[in-house]
């Protein structure tokens, strides 16, 4: 169950700096011309990768030895 709620937490709450419409932030930063949509893109990219690198090496690993 506890793996099933990581799963559940990184599907739903990581997804808000994937895309330029994600979050009222990136519409605004997009908006304003600050960053543009691909910069979006790449920096979701690479956030997302970086989390999934830390749910599967740390996170993985955490829930097996508490349960």
């Amino acid at each position: 169950a506890e793996l099933m709620a990581l799963m559940l937490l990184f599907a739903t709450n990581f997804n808000a700096i994937i895309t330029p419409q994600g979050s009222s932030a990136n519409v605004i930063y997009v908006g304003s011309g600050y960053l543009e949509p691909g910069e979006i893109y790449k920096v979701g990219g690479i956030v997302t990768l970086v989390n999934t690198l830390v749910f599967l090496l740390v996170g993985t690993p955490w829930i097996l030895l508490v349960t």
